[in-house]
């Protein structure tokens, strides 16, 4: 039953290493397009609610996962 539990919580690490992974590409890409846009205000500030959205995300993920381990 032991190994069960280790196996599932191997996947869940997994998914949320992935999970970090995929995210981290978004943010990469947010970026590139911040400084790409930075004469363009509108879309300045579209970015930057995205970006601050994409944090709350991975805290909300992170946190979620980190509950499913425990």
């Amino acid at each position: 039953m032991k190994s069960i539990e280790e196996a599932k919580q191997l996947i869940l690490a997994e998914k949320l290493k992935h999970y970090n992974e995929r995210l981290a590409d978004i943010e990469r890409d947010l970026d590139f397009f911040y400084e790409e846009s930075i004469d363009d205000k509108e879309s300045l500030k579209i970015i930057k609610d995205l970006k601050k959205n994409l944090e709350r995300l991975k805290i909300i993920k992170n946190r979620e996962k980190q509950e499913t381990v425990v």
